[in-house]
């Protein structure tokens, strides 16, 4: 099981409207734009490919992912490896 995070997440919204919820894409090469994020939601169920708030940059690990709301604190969800590279949004208090 994965230990509490050190760091945490700020609390604010990542998008400032609802076209900017449609244009997040995961990245092999950036983190995501926002910041990390405190958990997220996708539309296809299936292991996902992350980088968890306190891990170190490049660090990759492979979680399952049910359709809707998923609670990993990430700050990078991979293209790469990632069972969908649309319908992901990430979500902030």
């Amino acid at each position: 099981m994965q230990s509490p995070a050190k760091s945490k997440p700020s609390p604010r919204g990542g998008a400032t409207s609802a076209a900017g919820l449609a244009t997040f894409a995961p990245s092999d090469s950036t983190d995501i734009a926002a910041g990390p994020c405190f958990g997220f939601s996708v539309a296809t169920a299936g292991i996902y490919v992350v980088t968890f708030i306190d891990d170190a940059v490049g660090t990759q690990t492979q979680v399952y992912c049910t359709a809707g709301y998923n609670p990993y604190c990430v700050k990078r969800i991979w293209s790469t490896g990632s069972a969908a590279t649309t319908g992901i949004m990430p979500l902030y208090a």
